[in-house]
C-alpha cells in the first residue's frame, strides 16, 4: 500500500466503479459494475455485461436484498430464472459484508475468504484496486476477481487538517 490512510471499513457514503470476473468450475462472466454505498444499511450495485445483459440493479437495505432487471424488483434469493452458473454465484454472496470488502476489510465467513492483490490512491485514501473472493464450503471452486478502476470517497479528516 502506498501512501495515505486506509478508510475504516464502516465509511460512507462512496462509489466504487470497476469490473468484476465471476469464475466457477464451469464458466467465466466478467461484468461492469458501478457500487454506491449510501448508508451502512443501503448499498446500490449495478451490474451491465453478459450477467446483467442490459443492466441489473441489486440493492441491499439493512439484511434485504432486491434484484431488479428491469422486469420489477424481487428478492435476490427469490429468483428463479437466473438461468447460468454465475448469475446463480450472486445468490450465494454475503451483500451485508461486500462493502466492507471492497474497502478492504478482510472479514471472512464459512463460504468466502477475501485477498487485497494490490492498492490505489484516492484522493488522501489509499484503497483496494484488485481483490479476490475465494468461495470456501459450498462455493468451493468459485472466485469473483474485482477491479476497482474509479472511487469517489468523502474527503478524509487528516486530509481536511492539512
Amino acid at each position: 500500500m502506498e501512501g495515505g490512510a486506509r478508510p475504516e471499513a464502516t465509511l460512507t457514503p462512496w462509489q466504487a466503479r470497476g469490473k468484476m470476473a465471476l469464475s466457477t468450475r464451469e464458466q467465466r462472466e466478467s461484468v461492469n459494475f458501478n457500487w454506491q454505498r449510501l448508508s451502512l444499511d443501503k448499498e446500490v450495485l449495478t451490474l451491465t455485461g453478459p450477467i446483467g445483459m442490459g443492466g441489473v440493479q441489486i440493492t441491499r437495505t439493512g439484511s434485504d436484498v432486491i434484484w431488479d432487471d428491469g422486469d420489477g424488483e424481487v428478492p435476490l434469493a427469490d429468483v428463479e430464472d437466473v438461468s447460468d452458473e454465475a448469475s446463480r454465484l450472486l445468490q450465494t454472496l454475503p451483500f451485508d459484508q461486500l462493502g466492507g470488502w471492497l474497502m478492504g476489510a478482510a472479514e471472512p465467513t464459512e463460504d468466502w475468504s477475501t485477498t487485497v492483490n494490490s492498492w490505489q490512491r484516492a484522493g488522501a485514501w489509499s484503497v483496494p484496486r484488485k481483490l479476490t473472493l475465494q468461495g470456501a464450503g459450498v462455493n468451493a471452486g468459485v472466485s469473483v476477481l474485482v477491479v476497482i478502476l474509479d472511487w469517489n470517497l468523502p474527503e478524509s479528516t487528516a486530509a481536511r487538517a492539512q
